[in-house]
């Protein structure tokens, strides 16, 4: 029997590469549904980056509302109604405590499956940091559409476990991210003496770009001037300027240069001139960036909260910290088998996280929401549904 098309309406606040990760795992798990015969529609918020990336959404088209003053609130008039008028059978959002929130409750209200991506922001890091306005978020709609939610999607067991202390009610699928795996950029030769250790993401201060510039002061100078941090990404906040102040006092600024926000070509040859990959973060769902730094065969220096561990288990990471300790990362930049940790992480994306394999659990996810299926090894259930 041919099972029908699946109707399912992403709600997302940026569509641009303003939002980081998102952008790239939003967009590639649409276009890779879409593909499997998914009816995709998504609806995302206008910012000064919009029109220039929404080209990379075709041949999907998504629908573009301007945001409502102040525009941190994440709120745009007729984005309820706009959810409605792609009649979804599902709706997925990506990323809570904005407003977006109030429009997958009303639908959640109305008798609507939502499927809630809360993409690392229910992590205890996170929940710390500007903890007054999330608690504010929390009485004003975002508790409401947590539990109001057919099911929450965490990126890894850690981030799920991390949920499941917030919300114990709740039923919450467990699937990662993915990367598409290309043909790496041959390494070229820089004329530089120092290798790249390269950072891709924001700049906010939950990535621990302070805390890697902190250890870095303390390395032994030898070591230090064998490496050059690349920082890629977009600032957020101002804290380039407060990470340009820090390397000055700790009088590594020469060690550390700030590129700006990287796509397409530029960023594939940052990736392929790179000698090694660093994600300090404090807090994560699951990194895209690792993923692309795999993809394109580098080794990753990266913390536990980053939550992949398979990299370590695969030999293809090394784990650094955010104390004021550099050992572990003066380990990591100075191990003979780099290249050889790349190419184990080559192979680890090859074999877990392609995108036609992530879009076929995902569909299957929706489509337990809607009552066909049994849960699968994805899906897990809190005691008391279980009973």
């Amino acid at each position: 029997m041919t099972r029908r098309p699946l109707a399912v309406t992403m709600v997302t606040g940026s569509l641009s590469r303003r939002a980081g990760g998102l952008f790239h795992s939003v967009r590639k798990l649409s276009l890779h549904l879409a593909e499997r015969g998914v009816r995709v529609n998504v609806i995302g918020l206008f910012d000064s980056d919009t029109e220039a990336d929404l080209e990379a959404w075709a041949p999907l088209q998504p629908v573009v509302l301007g945001a409502t003053a102040p525009t941190s609130l994440g709120w745009a008039a007729g984005l309820t109604q706009a959810i409605e008028a792609t009649r979804p059978d599902v709706v997925h959002q990506h990323g809570i405590w904005q407003m977006t929130s109030v429009a997958t409750t009303r639908f959640a209200a109305r008798g609507g499956p939502t499927v809630i991506s809360p993409r690392g922001m229910l992590d205890p890091w996170a929940l710390r940091n500007s903890a007054w306005k999330k608690r504010l978020a929390w009485s004003g709609w975002e508790r409401r559409n947590l539990t109001r939610a057919a099911c929450l999607h965490a990126l890894a067991e850690a981030e799920a476990a991390a949920i499941r202390q917030v919300l114990p009610m709740s039923a919450i699928a467990t699937v990662p991210n993915a990367v598409e795996i290309g043909k790496p950029l041959p390494i070229r030769k820089s004329s530089k003496k120092r290798a790249e250790l390269l950072f891709l993401g924001r700049l906010h201060p939950k990535k621990g770009l302070p805390e890697l510039l902190f250890q870095w002061a303390r390395l032994q100078p030898a070591l230090r001037d064998q490496w050059e941090i690349v920082a890629a990404g977009p600032d957020e906040n101002g804290h380039r300027g407060d990470l340009e102040t820090a390397a000055q006092r700790l009088g590594v600024a020469g060690d550390i240069r700030f590129v700006g926000p990287l796509s397409g070509t530029a960023k594939a040859e940052a990736f392929a001139r790179a000698r090694a990959f660093v994600l300090p973060s404090h807090s994560e769902g699951l990194p895209m960036a690792v993923l692309e730094a795999w993809a394109s065969g580098l080794p990753v220096l990266m913390t536990r909260a980053c939550n992949l561990p398979e990299g370590f288990a695969a030999g293809a990471a090394h784990e650094i910290d955010t104390g004021p300790d550099p050992v572990r990362l003066a380990a990591g930049l100075s191990r003979p088998d780099l290249a050889e940790m790349g190419l184990k992480g080559r192979a680890l994306v090859e074999e877990r996280f392609s995108w036609p394999s992530i879009a076929a659990r995902q569909e299957a996810v929706y489509r337990w929401v809607l009552g066909h299926g049994k849960p699968g090894t994805d899906i897990s259930l809190s005691k008391e549904s279980q009973n």
